[in-house]
């Protein structure tokens, strides 16, 4: 991967999170960038998923370390219009709608393993 800007999925950051193969794969993809970014709507789906496995206090612990890492990118109302044209035309979900749409429109590249973007030509699969 050539250095680029990259936005981190929750799919990725749960896997770096939980020390996998997959979360070193990208980790290795995070060293290789040069800027990192996570959408504010990948801090929700990280605070839900390991809150409802886990606890509040794990979960939080967990968005401080993504937070400390990357630059957290808020949803505009460009982003909004885009993600809604994204999930018309691709039949994504809501979140991952919003995702690729904050992806395209600040130029990113998105780190995933996470199905829904496969094949899409800014997906980073890990």
């Amino acid at each position: 991967m050539n250095a680029s800007d990259i936005l981190v999925d929750s799919f990725a950051w749960l896997e770096i999170l939980a020390g996998s193969d997959r979360g070193r794969n990208a980790l290795s993809a995070i060293k290789e960038s040069s800027g990192v970014f996570t959408s504010v709507l990948n801090i929700y789906e990280i605070k839900y998923r390991i809150e409802q496995i886990r606890d509040e206090e794990t979960a939080d612990e967990y968005i401080k370390t993504v937070k400390t890492h990357t630059n957290v990118l808020n949803i505009d109302e460009k982003i909004a219009l885009s993600g809604a044209r994204i999930r018309l035309e691709n039949g994504m979900g809501a979140v991952d709608s919003l995702i690729l749409a904050t992806a395209r429109i600040h130029d990113l590249l998105v780190l995933t393993g996470d199905r829904h973007f496969a094949g899409l030509d800014e997906a980073v699969m890990i």
